[in-house]
């Protein structure tokens, strides 16, 4: 069950040689929030997330589009030729890629054409259903032609908003706040002609001036997932069960595989409020 793929992550987080892969995949679980509905598929979903950590977003992006957990999660599923449903199209862009005003609603009517008959085959994985897809021409970000979903994703990263959004979204990760426009606008230059790689961003985020300022060094407020690690971690305890895990979890307010909505989980003081400070 999914509560003990939770557990078994929280241990290897505690106890992991390479801390920021773990680090970066909780960033990703957040970015591409998701509630898997089986343990093949939240297996499946951290797998790759995990994989791609600290490697290439464009390759993330991709995999995280034809994960069946995804796929079910923002409906998906539903989406076909002459019945499309948008909601997995305007995610794509709303909250993994470009942000809200960077498109339009036009932009997502159409694309979603693109995404349909992506569904989860027999074999629990990603199948492109040819009956259900929709393979006439579409107007996407002003050019028409029979756009495919992997084209989509790939359209969309061309555009340098992209690349800023993200990279933002990642600095702030590790800063506790928004980084200056200076610092942002290497971080969005190194990742836009890095080509989507991930660990050239991280590099230049620790290199700043801004990482090492005593304004951001102990300011962090640490999410509860991110505290219990560190409790496990740091005073070597162990949990009895995974239901131990899942309680501390649930009454601070975050649970892994289980995000409040589609946009993940709050931060910093998001995180305290009267009711989770004394359990903290």
């Amino acid at each position: 069950v999914v509560i003990e793929i939770n557990g078994e992550w929280i241990a290897e987080m505690a106890s992991t040689s390479n801390p920021l892969r773990e680090k970066m995949s909780l960033f990703w679980h957040d970015h591409f929030a998701c509630k898997p509905k089986t343990s093949h598929m939240a297996a499946s979903y951290l797998e790759l997330l995990r994989k791609q950590a600290l490697g290439n977003f464009r390759s993330l992006l991709h995999g995280v589009a034809k994960e069946p957990a995804m796929l079910l999660y923002l409906n998906n599923q539903q989406n076909r030729k002459g019945q499309p449903n948008e909601n997995f199209a305007r995610e794509v862009m709303e909250l993994f890629t470009l942000g809200i005003g960077k498109y339009t609603e036009e932009d997502i009517k159409e694309s979603s054409r693109a995404f349909t008959g992506w569904a989860i085959g027999a074999d629990k994985s990603f199948k492109l259903n040819e009956r259900q897809h929709d393979s006439g021409s579409k107007t996407f970000f002003g050019e028409t032609k029979n756009w495919s979903g992997e084209e989509i994703i790939d359209r969309i990263l061309e555009e340098k908003d992209a690349a800023e959004y993200v990279s933002r979204k990642i600095a702030r990760y590790f800063l506790g706040k928004p980084p200056s426009e200076k610092l942002q606008s290497s971080l969005t230059k190194t990742f836009y002609e890095g080509d989507y790689e991930i660990a050239p961003v991280l590099l230049a985020i620790e290199d700043s001036k801004e990482f090492w300022s005593e304004e951001i060094i102990g300011q962090d407020i640490l999410s509860p997932v991110e505290l219990l690690v560190r409790l496990e971690r740091d005073f070597r305890l162990s949990a009895e069960n995974n239901f131990y895990r899942i309680a501390i979890q649930k009454s601070l307010g975050q649970i892994l595989f289980q995000p409040p909505n589609v946009a993940g989980w709050p931060s910093g003081k998001g995180w305290i409020d009267a009711s989770t400070l004394p359990t903290r």
